[in-house]
């Protein structure tokens, strides 16, 4: 019996646990997926996202991980950027109590209430600030050899905690970096560019309430699923908030929406008919250095009342010069629409008239300042007419100006658009909303006298399928005008 190893009791087994700083037997199955994920993609990178259901402890798992990491080498220094501005010991207090309910005596770490920190007696320590308020400035210059941020959607300038603050931290110490969050309601959150980032290089683990249930069926009951999903989707948002609370989709929140009216139907590669050379052109800028400088170029097409966006220009910072711009839109105009297009009106953001000034000095630009409406919101809700309408839509190759459309919302307080991640200030969607508050769609620019063997112009139907559909005269117009103005451009 001597020789044969003792079965350790359940306490003994906790104890060795928090001695070598393995703290496995207090994660579930999600929690420990995360890690092994976690460790795995330290190989790629010093950065690593968890983007998960709500209720899976993300919290907590953080915690723990800096637990381990405090135990298991002295003088380790963790930093944990909880969401909040205000009650951050209220947000702390409960997950030390359960981290730490079963820690032996001789390992439990001291909390130091009024700075906030962990102190274990090996030296190590983790400090715990508010990731909202600027209170994350009080770190800077600090050195992490981990350092995690929680809910990073509800943090209020998440670019500037991580790449100021945090990553800078890990520099001298070989450090590394956990972002932990629910998705955000918008993707113009700094957080969906991450989440894309974390995803194309390799550091992301994504888990949903359903790969929950697989992993933890004990804890993520079918039963209290469903219940959850009924209850959730009561709401007047339910849908989409169940989609992103739960099962992590990118679903923005309709509300916010600049132009809800929006749809993918409005996304078409359209063609010319017979009319196009009389059809009249636009163009829409809005001026931007930081932000994009966004050049919008349309027809009107009289026939089918509506404005076909063609193409799209995208300058920032010092290429934003009147001379380039100007040739740009020279080249532009020429490609989309040919040697002499009907030119009716150009149109600018009237915020800086200097501008305007500067680009009308070069040929062929004749831009007017855009008389705008009293507030931004009755300025987009009249373009939002017209989108729900059908009377806009857009070549598939303007991929900016879509993912403004699709993407654009309201600041908070609704006076200005948020800050996208990819497009700014939605620069492009303000620019076709300047053009369109131009578009002249009382004037018909087909001549009344515009005939073929006596039959007018406006009363031929060149869409009907067959030959036999035809007249002799529609048929002569057609070939006048040529087959190869009928296809894209």
């Amino acid at each position: 019996m001597d020789n044969l190893a003792r079965i350790l009791t359940t306490e003994e087994l906790i104890e060795n646990c928090w001695q070598v700083g393995i703290l496995d037997y207090k994660l579930r199955n999600t929690q420990r997926e995360v890690k092994k994920a976690w460790i795995g993609s330290k190989e790629k990178s010093r950065r690593f996202y968890i983007e998960s259901t709500r209720r899976l402890g993300k919290s907590s798992a953080l915690l723990i991980f800096f637990t381990e990491e405090c135990l298991s080498q002295p003088n380790r220094k963790c930093g944990f950027f909880a969401p909040v501005k205000d009650g951050l010991l209220d947000y702390i207090e409960p997950l030390i109590q359960k981290t730490f309910d079963d820690c032996p005596d001789v390992l439990r770490p001291i909390f130091d209430r009024q700075r906030f920190i962990l102190k274990f007696a090996n030296g190590s320590s983790i400090i715990f600030r508010g990731a909202n308020n600027q209170q994350h400035r009080v770190r800077r210059g600090q050195e992490f050899n981990l350092a995690g941020i929680d809910e990073a959607r509800d943090v209020d300038n998440l670019t500037e905690l991580v790449e100021s603050v945090v990553f800078p931290s890990l520099f001298s110490v070989d450090g590394h970096m956990i972002i932990s969050s629910t998705p955000a309601d918008t993707r113009s959150h700094a957080l969906y560019g991450y989440k894309q980032r974390a995803e194309i290089e390799g550091w992301l683990i994504q888990i949903t309430i359903w790969d929950a249930q697989k992993l933890d069926p004990e804890v993520y009951t079918l039963d209290r699923i469903n219940e959850w999903k009924e209850e959730t989707l009561k709401a007047p948002d339910g849908q989409e908030i169940w989609e992103r609370e739960y099962e992590c989709k990118w679903v923005i929140n309709k509300r916010k929406l600049a132009v809800p009216e929006w749809r993918q139907t409005l996304v078409v590669p359209f063609g010319r008919d017979p009319y196009y050379n009389f059809y009249h052109h636009y163009i829409g800028i809005d001026w931007g250095y930081k932000d994009f400088t966004a050049i919008i170029f349309a027809t009107a097409n009289f026939r089918k009342a509506r404005l076909e966006v063609d193409g799209e220009l995208t300058y920032q910072g010092k290429d934003v010069r009147s001379d380039l711009i100007a040739e740009a839109i020279r080249g532009q105009m020429k490609t989309l629409w040919g040697a002499t297009p009907i030119m009716w009106r150009m149109v600018s953001d009237s915020a800086d008239p200097i501008l305007i000034n500067e680009l009308n000095k070069f040929d062929g630009m004749q831009f007017v300042p855009v008389e705008k409406a009293h507030t931004l919101e009755a300025m987009l809700n009249e373009f939002r007419v017209l989108v729900a309408g059908g009377k806009v839509v857009i070549r598939p190759e303007c991929q900016m100006t879509i993912h403004n459309l699709e993407n654009a919302v309201w600041d908070d307080n609704r006076k200005k658009l948020d800050q996208d991640i990819f497009a700014h200030h939605f620069d492009h969607l303000m620019a076709l909303v300047y053009l369109t508050r131009i578009w002249d769609q009382s004037t018909n620019p087909i001549p009344a006298d515009f005939m073929i063997d006596g039959v007018r112009v406006l009363d031929l139907n060149f869409d009907k399928v067959g030959a036999k559909a035809k007249t002799e005269g529609a048929k002569a117009l057609e070939e006048a005008f040529g087959g190869s103005q009928r296809g894209r451009i």
